[in-house]
Formats: structure tokens, sequence, C-alpha cells
């Protein structure tokens, strides 16, 4: 009768089937449902290959960036088309429950870290891994796309009434609501468990409804408002976990005031000293991306940017910044089997310029092109490409495949090419880390056999190679924004700037945009004054120690007045001097993202600092020099900050497409 009824053509009873049980007279009978009402999952269990070429969790993260890409080009773009659609949201959905559907480790419980799961990253090995990062990104772009509604007592007024609609269902009118521009809840009177009730659709919400028995009001939260609240919670919930680097952390709205503040200064400095009224309240936006403007991810390949952060960012960079610059130590990608930073990006082309290896390379919107900011020779281009192709071929071995999605990966940079064999979690057993950093070593041999054109680094996680003669220069991030400042005609020096960064690397940073707007000289004094600060013991220099000589005996009384006048003039000039360039660099904001944990897959070769002494170097250049500067404890606070700051300019909010009461800010 089973097997009939599943082949007939209409099902009258679901069929049942028996399987056998190991205790005698205890089968187990099953009941099939529908087809339509089954739902397959399959359970996520290979890492896969970074790019999604092999399928399993790295094929899932490359489904979702091609999600939000079309999230932010719908939302961003002049079309009608709606951001979202139920489809796309459909689509998120099913992602963060092929996110929870990895296998879990052996001892896990229910009530353990639910972000532990078990992937298989090779034919013989398993590693524990976190996806922290994956899973609350895929949910809050949900929270950002859905909304929520919250119900309450009482009837709705406020406002003007949009629509009334007669006899629909709670389900309906919320679908109803969701979709009608402008509105921001409904009221009904009666109990729509017991049938349709009439509902009334209102643009404006009032936190007191007029307390008339049986009328039930509820409110629709966009995904601005819900997604910021639920930041903000998560924020106060980690405030009291433990000390950081002031005696108290801001609260979430002191966070968000103080950098209002902040960037409103810095604006009105650069309307009074340049007398012009600009459109935008900033010139420059400069920022790092890992753990400033995008949260930290333990796989640099997975760190694929949120739709809810890429749409915020875009918003900042449209209303409040002429030219918004993401400098990285990481790769640019790009390219064919050398992929970095426009592969984990989902804002449109255009809003931001991206550039990696240090701002060596970088992608020009204008021409559309990867451009270098200085040649590379030659001869270093073959031999890192040789080198390159060498270490693909060996990441094919299906025992080494798991080096490309751990940690850093497999990056090629400008000049440089880097490979990890583990990440901060010792994913890899130690053992199996050295096999495979021998095998890169005989990589390094068979392309550089007498070892006089490569330098390997080994900084436990990553082996970074770069051809000798090119490795030997001097080049960070400030090197780049100097270089970017000539290619891109960005104007640094008149200001206002926003430098944004997290690292040690970044206060390069801060230092080249002095330069450019105090100038060399008075850079170089607050770098010695600086050093001596931190470190008293070192002599300075003493043309760069404020002081006035002792007169020479043998002057007559005559010289030694003119001398003085002399000394008293220098001083003088050099106190003014000073004066102007602290008055330039007033023009420049810092804010820095300070926090307890630092993960920075790109600057592993550059030198680590604890969050205290990070700080102090930040501080002090500010103080020094006059610029703005806010200690921010969280990427997300940084980034919902620039987002209200970007609504108060703009007079709505990323996803409101009028404006309101409020009158748009001129600068």
């Amino acid at each position: 009768a089973a097997t009939n009824q599943l082949h007939g053509d209409i099902v009258t009873m679901p069929p049942k089937f028996a399987i056998p049980s190991s205790e005698k007279g205890s089968d187990v009978e099953v009941c099939a449902s529908p087809w339509n009402e089954v739902h397959v999952q399959h359970a996520l269990i290979d890492l896969g290959c970074p790019d999604g070429s092999t399928g399993g969790f790295y094929s899932l993260m490359r489904r979702t960036r091609l999600m939000r890409v079309e999230v932010l080009r719908r939302l961003l773009g002049d079309s009608d088309e709606d951001y979202r659609d139920e489809t796309l949201r459909e689509m998120f959905r099913n992602a963060l429950a092929g996110l929870c559907s990895v296998p879990r480790p052996p001892e896990w419980c229910p009530g353990d870290n639910e972000d532990l799961h078990l992937l298989d990253v090779d034919t013989v090995m398993q590693a524990r891994v976190q996806l922290s990062y994956e899973k609350s990104e895929l949910l809050r772009d949900i929270s950002f796309l859905e909304g929520r509604f919250t119900q309450h007592p009482g009837q709705l007024l406020a406002g003007e009434e949009l629509l009334h609609v007669e006899g629909m269902s709670l389900l309906e009118a919320k679908e109803w609501c969701f979709k009608l521009p402008g509105c921001q809840g409904f009221t009904y009177r009666g109990d729509p468990a017991e049938g349709p009730v009439d509902v009334t659709f209102r643009d404006l919400w009032d936190d007191r409804p007029q307390d008339n028995s049986n009328w039930t009001s509820v409110r629709f939260e966009n995904g601005d408002q819900t997604l910021m609240g639920t930041l903000r919670s998560d924020y106060e919930a980690q405030l009291g976990e433990s000390s950081w680097v002031e005696p108290e952390v801001p609260s979430w709205d002191e966070v968000i005031a103080t950098i209002e503040d902040v960037l409103n200064a810095v604006a009105s400095q650069g309307r009074a000293d340049c007398g012009e009224v600009r459109p935008r309240p900033l010139r420059n936006f400069i920022t790092d991306r890992d753990g400033t403007i995008n949260n930290e991810c333990d796989r640099y390949a997975s760190s694929i940017q949120s739709a809810y952060n890429g749409a915020w960012l875009s918003h900042f960079a449209r209303y409040c910044t002429e030219n918004a610059l993401i400098i990285t130590s990481a790769p640019l990608g790009g390219r064919p089997s050398a992929e970095g930073l426009m592969e984990l990006s989902v804002v449109p082309r255009g809003i931001f310029t991206f550039t990696g290896s240090k701002g060596r390379e970088y992608f020009n919107n204008a021409t559309q092109r990867l451009l270098e900011v200085e040649e590379l020779p030659q001869k270093q281009r073959e031999l890192t490409d040789e080198l390159q192709r060498h270490l693909q071929a060996l990441c094919t071995n299906p025992d080494n495949t798991k080096f490309l999605g751990i940690g850093s990966g497999l990056q090629r940079k400008f000049g440089e090419v880097t490979i990890a064999r583990n990440d901060r979690a010792g994913t890899v057993p130690e053992p199996e880390s050295r096999r495979f950093m021998a095998a890169v070593r005989q990589v390094k041999q068979v392309v550089d056999p007498d070892g006089s054109e490569l330098d390997l680094h080994d900084t436990g996680c990553d082996l970074e190679f770069y051809p000798r003669a090119f490795g030997g220069q001097s080049f960070d991030k400030g090197s780049g924004l100097l270089c970017l400042d000539k290619k891109l005609q960005l104007h640094i020096a008149d200001g206002p700037n926003l430098i944004c960064g997290d690292a040690p690397s970044d206060i390069s940073l801060i230092v080249a945009a002095l330069r450019l707007m105090c100038g060399d000289r008075m850079v170089d004094i607050w770098q010695e004054r600086i050093l001596h600060e931190e470190d008293p013991e070192q002599s300075l220099d003493d043309e760069d120690v404020e002081r006035i000589e002792e007169p020479d005996e043998q002057l007559s009384e005559e010289d030694m007045e003119q001398q003085l006048r002399e000394e008293a003039e220098r001083k003088g000039e050099e106190e003014e001097e000073e004066r102007a360039a602290r008055q330039a660099a007033a023009r420049l904001a810092v804010l820095f993202v300070v926090s307890r944990k630092n993960v920075n897959y790109a600057a592993a070769t550059e030198p680590q600092a604890g969050p205290m002494q990070v700080a102090d170097r930040v501080k002090a250049w500010c103080k020094l020099s006059g610029a703005q500067c806010v200690l921010v404890p969280s990427s997300d606070a940084l980034v919902a900050s620039l987002a209200c700051y970007a609504n108060r300019v703009a007079s709505k909010s990323v996803l409101s497409r009028r404006l309101t009461k409020s009158t748009p800010m001129t600068y």
C-alpha cells in the first residue's frame, strides 16, 4: 500500500514505514510528510578552498558575498528594486542555517560555545573552528533587512494615517507595514485570533499609545533602528567584562556623542581656515579595515564584509567626505589566483578607493584598473610570480589544501608572498605545521637555488617571502599614504581629514598626515619628544631641544646682548612655527579602536604592542600636534558612530528614502 501511495498521482493517506529495532517487537514507525513540507539540509563538513571552487564552508561564504553585493546594489542604486525582497531574505536565513549545521566536536554539549564547530580540512584531518564572525554578521544582516515588530497596548494616533484596510490578519498587517514606505506602525481593535481586524497604518510612532481598551498597536522598527539597538546591547553587555586603557569605559551614547563633537570641530576648523563652503564636512576619510571598520575574523578569506557594514560606511563616505580610502597591509586582490581586499568588500565600486600592500597598489575607480604607486622591477615581479605558482601547486596536494584556508592563507602582495603554516588558534598540530614549513622551504630552494634572491621570515603563523633587494627598504602605511596623496591628488595638507586605525602599524598614517599638514621639521621635533618621553635615557640632538645656550664669557656685553636677542628671536620663530603647525593639525581627527582583542593577519611581521602602549602613542601624537583624538572601545562603536553622524549630516538614514524635518548641515 505504501508503495502504491508513493507512485500514485494522488496521495490520499501519508504512507507509513516500520524501521526494525534491535529490541524484539519494538519497531519504530515513521510517517512520511508531503514533498512540499520536507526540508532536506546537508550539514557542511568541509572547509574547502578559499575561492569557493571546491564547495564546503568557503563556497557558502562566497555565496554570502554575492548576496550582500546584491543587497547594496539595490539599496544604494537608483532603481526601485526591493533590497528587502523575500527571496533575498530567505537566502540569508538559509546561509545562517547552513553555518549552524556545521558539525560540533564530539565532546560538545548544548550550552557550550555556540560558535565552536568541526570541519574537515583535508582528507585525514579535522579542525575545531570558531565561526563567531561569520554567524554573528549574518544574523546582523538579517536584522538589518527585516527590522522587527513589537506589540503594545493602546491605540496609536501619532502622525498621519497612511492607509486604512478592513479585514486583515495580523500576519498580513505586518507584511503590509513592512512594504509600506514610511510606515512606523499600525493599530487595530479586537483580537486577530478571533478573525480579521480593521487596521490603520501610521507614519509616526508614539511611545505611549492612547490607553483605549480593546485596542492594540504594533510598532515597526526598520533595520537601522533594530541593529543599532542590538549593537548597543552587545556593547553594554561587555562594558564590565575587563579593564580598558582608560579608567572608565564610555557608554554607547557617550562614544557616539564624542565622535560627533570631534568631527564637527574638525569640519568647522577647515571651514574657518579655508573660508570655503563645502557640501561635505571632511575632505578625506582614511582608514584601516580589519579591527577598525570591520570586526575581526579567525580566517582572512572568510571575513566577508557584512551588508549593514557596507551600507553604513557607504552612507558616511557619500555624505561626509570627498575621498574615502581604505589602506591595508593585506593584498589588494582583483587578480586571478591573487585575491584580497576587493574580494572581501561588498560596497559598490567608486564609493571607496581600495589599496593594498600598505598602499603600494590601488584600484583606480576612474580607469577601473589596478595600479601601483611605484613600478616593481621586472626581475622581482617574475620571481614573486614564480614563487606563488609553486606554492599554489604545493597546496594542490590533498594534505596541504588546509593551509589555504586557515589564518592568512596564501596572499600575493606587492613584491611579497605570504603562506600560512598555522593560525593564532593553533588549528594545525605543530608537527604537521613543521612538515608543511619544510615543504615550503624546499619550494624556496627550487625558486632560489643559491639563496641570493629571496628572504624568508617565519612569524610563527605565516611564512613571508620578499626579494632581498626589495625587502630591505622601509615602507609602512604612512609611506603608502604619502605616495597616494600625490597619485590621487587627495590634498591631505588642506584637510579636514579623518584617520581611523587600530594597530601599531596604523600610527604611521597619523604621522604621514601630520607631515603633509604641518611639515617635516615640526613632525620630527614632536617625534623626538615622544621618543624621549618613552625613553628618558635616550640622548636628544641639541638642535631638537628647546634651550638657550649659556653666553660665552669671552664676548663683550654688547655681543652677549645680541646673542641673547638672536636666541630669543629663534625661540619665538620656533614657537610661532609650532603654533601654526598645531593650528593646521586641528583639521585632523583621529578615531582609534583600542580593544582587548587584537588579531591582524596582514601585519604579522610588524612590531606588536599592548593596547595601553598603542593608546599612549596615539594620544601623545595628538596632544603634541593638536589633532582631535578619540579612543574607541570597539569596531562596532566606531562604525555605528560614523553611521549616526552621516544620518545627521544627510538628514536621513541609509534606509530612508525621504528627508526628515531637520535642516541639512553644510560646511
